[in-house]
């Protein structure tokens, strides 16, 4: 008989002996060792879906501010939606550049457009309000 695989293992003794773990009591040993291990890696990788959901969460979250903050500027600009339009790429592109969340951009585009400021200084006004921000001379949010 051939055995398990062919590698003439034909009961536990032998597969036991061909691991190398020795006895039941050393088989025991390095079984509970394996399960010790495996429920660290479980508390492991539990820990680290957490901080993945809770990442996702965050980012969520800002994407749904940020949204609602331009719906509320859309309406304040509902006469001119072109003007909206590129004030959305506007703030897309600015906060490439200046070390601010487009969420911190879409709250101050917020307050200039409830301004009497002209809708062609708006970017204007954007960029130094939040370089402003960043420079500790205001807040953004």
């Amino acid at each position: 008989m051939a055995g398990l695989n062919g590698l003439g293992l034909s009961g536990v003794g032998d597969i036991v002996a061909f691991l190398g773990v020795g006895g039941t009591a050393e088989f025991k040993s390095a079984l509970n060792d394996a399960g010790r291990q495996s429920q660290q890696l479980s508390a492991t990788l539990n820990i680290a879906m957490a901080a993945g959901a809770a990442a996702f969460a965050a980012v969520v979250s800002a994407a749904t501010s940020y949204q609602s903050k331009m719906a509320d500027i859309k309406t304040q600009m509902a006469d001119n939606p072109a003007g909206f339009e590129k004030l959305s790429k506007d703030i897309l592109d600015l906060s490439t550049k200046v070390p601010l969340a487009t969420q911190g951009l879409a709250d101050l585009a917020y307050e200039i457009t409830s301004t009497t400021v002209p809708a062609s200084h708006y970017l204007q006004v954007l960029g130094a309000s939040a370089k402003a921000a960043v420079g500790g001379m205001a807040e953004a949010a």
